[in-house]
């Protein structure tokens, strides 16, 4: 017996979108974020940031690598 055309195209769109929300991973394994975030790190600039505290505890200093082996050191304050 065919389904119905509102059936069938919910049931299409159904399937599209559990497919699309499948991790594509092998089956029982799982991406921690520190794996995701490895792949994304050459890809992003400026990505990676280590904070090195002030004693005083609302600033701190982190340094970005540059290309051609430049780097920048940035301070923030946190407060």
């Amino acid at each position: 017996m065919a389904l119905p055309l509102c059936l069938r195209a919910v049931s299409i769109a159904l399937v599209a979108a559990l497919l699309y929300c499948v991790p594509m991973t092998t089956l029982g394994q799982q991406e921690t974020p520190r794996q995701r975030s490895g792949r994304a790190a050459g890809l992003v600039p400026k990505s990676r940031v280590t904070p090195h505290w002030f004693a005083d505890n609302t600033h701190f200093w982190y340094r970005n690598d540059l290309a051609g082996g430049a780097r920048e050191f940035i301070v923030v304050d946190a407060v």
